[in-house]
């Protein structure tokens, strides 16, 4: 028996279907999986079956303890970041897939391995414009071919990360890719070759198809797995909706006209209304930004959130279904008939974008696998 106010659903058949769409349109290169901040929220290792069953061919993720976690998976597992000393040794000695960022953190990956006796797989990671980590374009010719002059060390991959390749048809996007192809022609050329050769994370797969032919071989699969995003979905109509997030009402109360309702009266009502209250709030990922501008549904009906949203509620207006009761079902996200209330459509409001409003689900938020 669950306990839980607050549940966040998860289709996992939506989730091994979508994969499967996205490795077909990805095609001819092979697809993997980022499954770094717990799938996005949803339950890593659960995720991390829906996309093996769907022909994920790796899982990537953002640090050491993430990849310890979904080695259970039973798939090979790649870093995407940066390593420290102690990252870099541990990484070596699990055998997961290591990046190498310069020169200097080859040398430490080269010297973990020699110590340990093994030959660390690695890819290196070029920066075409993202400005985080990775070896600048115009200088990754040459420490590249210091790189692969180090010992213990199997590189098969080269790969960077597109900054701004959220809509199609960017400028700087293209520049990215191009420097990317020019420096893998260079080191092509010079004798090198690489079996993984990626720059398509969501958006690319979504929006670059030049990004998913040659030189490239690879594709990561982040969240435009889940659907989430209408921009993804129309880009890969296919796609269907991965999770929904819903609690309960749990008081039902008839306010009279001029009442104030949450913290800092910013919502007082004009006339008498029907209100009920909502056991979720911004601990379980509701957004503070959907305070007077939000809405749920309830009965299939958009019922607007009123009041500012707090730690452990919110306040919704019943007006539109006066025969709702305590313990109806509140759907935060999901649809209902014809309405559907979207992750994408809380960033909007929020002025972020989905990666946040998926991170946010807090610790008491049950996971439910359908």
């Amino acid at each position: 028996m669950s306990l839980s106010r607050v549940r966040l659903e998860v289709d996992l058949r939506a989730l091994e279907h979508n994969f499967t769409e996205i490795r077909r349109r990805v095609q001819p290169c092979r697809c993997g999986a980022v499954l770094k901040a717990d799938a996005y929220g949803t339950g890593v290792l659960r995720a991390a079956e829906a996309v093996r069953k769907a022909g994920a061919v790796r899982i990537f993720t953002a640090d050491v303890n993430e990849a310890i976690e979904v080695s259970a998976a039973g798939l090979p597992v790649q870093l995407l970041g940066t390593l420290f000393k102690e990252e870099a040794e541990e990484s070596v000695a699990r055998g997961f897939i290591v990046p190498l960022t310069s020169f200097e953190s080859a040398r430490m990956v080269s010297q973990a391995a020699c110590a340990q006796n093994r030959t660390a797989v690695c890819q290196i990671k070029v920066d075409s414009g993202m400005g985080r980590f990775g070896m600048m374009t115009e200088e990754a010719f040459e420490e590249s071919r210091k790189i692969f002059a180090l010992p213990g060390l199997k590189i098969t991959g080269l790969y960077s990360h597109l900054s701004s390749a959220d809509t199609p048809g960017n400028s700087f996007t293209q520049k990215q890719i191009a420097r990317f192809c020019a420096l893998f022609n260079a080191l092509k050329n010079a004798g090198f070759s690489f079996e993984d050769v990626h720059i398509s994370a969501s958006n690319g797969i979504g929006f670059y198809s030049e990004a998913l032919a040659e030189p490239f071989t690879f594709a990561r699969a982040g969240v435009i797995m889940y659907g989430s995003e209408r921009g993804h979905k129309e880009a890969v109509p296919q796609l269907k909706r991965v999770i929904s997030l819903k609690s309960r009402l749990a008081a039902v109360r008839r306010m009279p006209a001029g009442s104030f309702i949450g913290y800092g009266h910013t919502y007082q009502a004009a006339a008498q209304v029907l209100v009920g209250t909502v056991p979720a709030g911004y601990e379980d990922g509701i957004p503070l930004a959907l305070s007077n501008r939000g809405e749920v549904l309830i009965r299939g009906v958009r019922c607007p959130i009123v009041g500012r949203v707090s730690m452990d509620c919110f306040t919704v207006l019943l007006d539109g279904v006066p025969e709702a009761r305590p313990g109806e079902e509140v759907i935060c996200l999901g649809s209902d008939g014809n309405n559907e209330i979207t992750p994408g459509d809380w960033a909007a409001l929020k002025g972020t974008h989905v990666h946040d409003i998926m991170c946010s689900f807090g610790r008491r938020v049950e996971r439910r696998y359908l």
